[in-house]
C-alpha cells in the first residue's frame, strides 16, 4: 500500500481539509515523534480525528504494531486491554490524555502518553509516497475488542489480511478515485478501519470523517461535504427509514407523491424534496450486524442503494459481501472460502486473523488449521449467497426443546410503531422481551406497543414464538459502539 502526493482531499474533518500532500507530512513528523523499532507496540486511544490517522499510519511506516482500543472504554475494560498489550508509548486525544495516563498507572505499565499537542508538524517532506508495504506477514496490528462479549481481547491481524479485503472490494467496484466516503464508525474497528480508512486511502479516494449520528445531521454534513459513499450499521438506517416515512407523512409531500405517480414532472419535484432525507450517495454500506430485510427493503425501493454483507474482526473483517450480485437478506457471496460444518460459519483466506494475543486457549478454540470458527450460524444457497441466522452462544433453548434466534425476533418486533429498540429473554421456560420506546413516558405507546406484540404478533407467529410479556425499559440497552447488543449485560429489571 502506498499514499502518494498531491493537492486532492485525502480527509475531510468540520471545517478542516488535510490534502495528501499535508497526509504525508504530517504522518512524517508523527514518526519522528516516535522512538520505536519493527514489532514495537504504540496504542492509539482517541476519537476519530486527522490526528488519529496520522498516528497510524506513522507507526506501521516505522513497521510498529498499532493497538487499538475503544476510546469509549470503561476504565476496568482499558485497563485490562493496557496490562494485556503493555505498549511502549500510546497517542491519546487532548481530551482522553489525562484518562489513559491514569488508566496506564492503574495497569501498573511504564509507557510514554503522548497527545497531539506533543508533536510539532514540520511541512515540505522529502518524501514524494508513504510506503506501508513492509512486512507483510508480521502481525500489524492488535485489535482490543469485547464485542458482545465480556473479556477484551486482542485480535492479532496483519497487513497482508487488511489488505486483501481492499484488493477485493477495489475489485468489485467498491472505490473509485473521486469517493467522497462519509462516516461516524469509530477506525479502531476492523470495519471502519478497513471499508472507510485503508479502502479509501489506497486508491486516492477522500475520506469524510464525522461524529453525527443522527440521520439530519449526518445527511447534512454528507450534502454540505458532497459525499457520494457511506458506511454505516443497521440502527443508524432503521432510523433512517423512520424520518423518511415521516417526511412522507407530509401531506404536502403524500400529494406530490400521488401526482408523481401520474405527471413525470411531479416525480422530479419529489425526488428533489426527498433528497435532502435521502442523500446524493452511489451506495450505502451497512455492516456490523444484520441489517433488518423490511429495512433493506423500503431504502432499495426508494432508490437508496443499499450494500450489506458479513464480517468479524478476526476476518480483518470482510467474509461476504453484495454489490453488483445482490439477494434481499443474504450476506453476499464470499471473498474467501467459506464452509459451513454443524450449521456454524467456517472461514479460510488470507483474511484470517493470527491469533488472539497471550490467548493460546481461545485461539485453539476458534483457529483450528487454517479454519476460522466464527461462532456464527448460517447457510449457503443453491445459488451461493451467505445468509446469517444467528450465534451460538445467543441461541435461548426453551423447556420443549425448541431454539429460539433473538436477534430475529427483535428485528420483526423492532419494525413495530414505536419500539425504538429491544431485547429478548427466556425467563422460566418463556419468552419476554425488555422494550424502550419513543416516549417512555406515553402510557399511550405502551398500550399500542403491548397491542401489537400479544395481538399482532403473537398471531402471525408459531407458539414457541409467542412473547409472554412485555416489560417496558427507560434507559438504552448496552451496545459496542458499531451498536451490536451486549446481551452479557442485560438484566432484568
Amino acid at each position: 500500500m502506498e499514499i502518494r502526493k498531491s493537492k486532492k482531499d485525502a480527509i475531510v474533518f468540520g471545517k478542516r481539509s488535510v490534502s495528501y500532500h499535508d497526509l504525508v507530512d504530517h504522518t512524517e513528523s508523527y514518526a519522528r515523534k516516535l522512538d520505536i523499532y519493527a514489532g514495537d507496540k504504540i496504542a492509539i486511544i482517541s476519537e476519530n480525528s486527522p490526528e488519529w490517522v496520522f498516528a497510524f499510519l506513522a507507526i506501521w511506516s516505522k513497521q510498529g504494531i498499532n493497538v487499538l482500543i475503544d476510546a469509549n472504554s470503561e476504565p476496568k475494560d482499558l485497563i485490562i486491554a493496557l496490562a494485556s498489550a503493555k505498549p511502549k508509548i500510546i497517542f491519546a486525544s487532548d481530551k482522553l490524555k489525562n484518562k489513559v495516563i491514569k488508566a496506564a498507572k492503574d495497569a501498573m505499565i511504564k509507557t510514554d502518553v503522548l497527545s497531539p499537542k506533543d508533536i510539532s508538524i514540520r511541512s515540505g517532506s522529502t518524501k514524494g509516497t508513504l510506503n506501508l508495504s513492509q512486512n507483510l506477514d508480521e502481525v500489524a496490528a492488535l485489535l482490543y475488542t469485547s464485542g458482545t462479549s465480556s473479556k477484551p481481547m486482542g485480535v492479532m491481524i496483519s497487513k497482508r489480511s487488511f489488505f486483501y479485503n481492499v484488493q477485493k472490494l477495489k475489485e468489485l467496484g467498491f472505490v473509485k478515485h473521486n469517493d467522497r466516503m462519509i462516516s461516524f464508525l469509530p477506525m479502531h474497528h476492523s470495519y471502519a478501519l478497513s471499508l472507510f480508512l485503508l479502502m479509501n486511502l489506497s486508491n486516492d479516494a477522500t475520506i469524510i470523517i464525522t461524529h453525527e449520528k443522527t440521520p439530519s445531521k449526518f445527511l447534512s454534513v454528507a450534502r454540505k461535504q458532497k459525499a457520494n459513499t457511506c458506511i454505516a450499521v443497521p440502527l443508524f438506517f432503521q432510523a433512517w427509514e423512520r424520518q423518511i416515512r415521516l417526511a412522507m407523512q407530509n401531506p404536502i409531500i403524500g400529494a406530490i407523491g400521488y401526482l408523481a405517480k401520474k405527471c413525470n414532472a411531479f416525480k422530479k419535484i419529489l425526488d428533489f424534496i426527498l433528497k435532502e432525507h435521502m442523500g446524493n450517495f452511489r451506495y450505502v454500506g451497512s455492516g456490523g450486524a444484520p441489517l433488518p430485510v423490511d429495512n433493506e427493503r423500503f431504502l432499495n425501493s426508494i432508490g437508496i442503494k443499499v450494500v450489506g454483507g458479513y464480517g468479524l474482526t478476526e476476518a480483518a473483517p470482510l467474509v461476504s459481501v453484495q454489490l453488483h450480485t445482490h439477494k434481499i437478506g443474504s450476506s453476499g457471496k464470499p471473498i474467501c472460502e467459506v464452509k459451513i460444518e454443524k450449521g456454524e460459519i467456517v472461514v479460510k483466506g488470507p483474511n484470517v486473523m493470527q491469533g488472539y494475543y497471550k490467548d493460546p486457549q481461545a485461539t485453539q478454540k476458534s483457529l483450528k488449521g487454517d479454519w476460522l470458527y466464527t461462532g456464527d450460524l448460517g447457510h449457503i444457497d443453491k445459488d451461493g449467497f451467505l445468509f446469517i441466522t444467528g450465534r451460538k452462544k445467543e441461541i435461548l433453548v426453551l423447556p420443549s426443546g425448541k431454539k429460539i434466534w433473538p436477534q430475529n425476533v427483535e428485528q420483526e418486533l423492532e419494525q413495530l410503531n414505536y419500539i425504538e429498540e429491544c431485547c429478548l429473554k427466556e425467563v422460566d421456560g418463556k419468552l419476554v422481551v425488555l422494550v424502550r420506546i419513543s416516549n417512555p413516558k406515553n402510557n399511550d405507546q405502551r398500550h399500542a406497543v403491548e397491542k401489537s406484540i400479544k395481538s399482532v404478533y403473537n398471531a402471525r407467529v408459531t407458539r414457541d414464538k409467542k412473547i409472554s410479556n412485555v416489560i417496558f425499559i427507560q434507559d438504552h440497552l448496552p451496545r459496542t459502539t458499531i451498536g451490536k447488543l451486549k446481551r452479557f449485560l442485560v438484566r432484568m429489571p
